[in-house]
């Protein structure tokens, strides 16, 4: 119960202005999203700011994305735009996850804390653990933007936004399961293998 309640405060946290972006333009338009987007991203930054409360790179990076391009759509009104900011999108995702392999512990971990689904402590296997989940994401947006891209020279407007709504949530939601359902079998799995940092230390020392 109290893992469920860290997953819902992460996900209100990090994703609210993002949720509400997609809520409000799937059920009224583009501008109002735009409106309310930057409302809930003021609020959650003043919020955390009165509490006192570490604010993640990914708040600020989403909030950046949301805002650009809300911007952008307001005053860009060609629908050559439209058609490759899904493209856009998807790769800044993943140069920002990318880059954060870079930092003391990637964004995949960082999240895990932050969802109580890890401790604080920090070991070289759980490094090269949550590198390879970081790796994972970084790898499935640029897949995703690739895609994305196909689709726009081989679809119309309408039809490759239909395409991207469904491949994107279907694939972001399994992503998510691999990523919080099943990390104990694919710890297994890279154990198995003897692909940690401690497994092949052993091997170079009894060789």
């Amino acid at each position: 119960m109290n893992l469920l309640k860290n997953i819902i405060k992460f996900i209100t946290s990090n994703f609210g202005p993002l949720v509400g972006f997609y809520f409000v333009n799937h059920y009224w338009d583009f501008k109002a999203a735009v409106i309310v987007s930057a409302i809930l991203i003021i609020s959650e930054f003043t919020f955390l700011k009165i509490r006192k409360q570490s604010i993640s790179s990914f708040f600020y990076f989403s909030s950046a994305i949301i805002i650009g391009f809300g911007i952008a759509d307001l005053f860009v009104q060609e629908p050559y735009f439209f058609k490759f900011e899904a493209t856009l999108t998807n790769l800044f995702f993943a140069v920002f996850f990318g880059l954060s392999l870079l930092k003391e512990k990637p964004i995949v971990q960082e999240f895990a804390e932050m969802q109580k689904r890890t401790s604080d402590e920090q070991s070289p296997d759980k490094l090269f653990f949550f590198r390879f989940f970081t790796i994972l994401w970084s790898g499935y947006f640029i897949l995703k933007a690739a895609f994305y891209l196909w689709i726009n020279f081989h679809t119309s407007l309408d039809e490759g936004l239909l395409i991207r709504v469904l491949v994107g949530k279907v694939s972001f939601w399994i992503m998510m399961y691999i990523s919080i359902g099943m990390p104990k079998q694919i710890w297994s799995t890279l154990e198995k293998f003897r692909l940690f940092p401690s497994q092949r230390e052993a091997v170079k020392v009894a060789l």
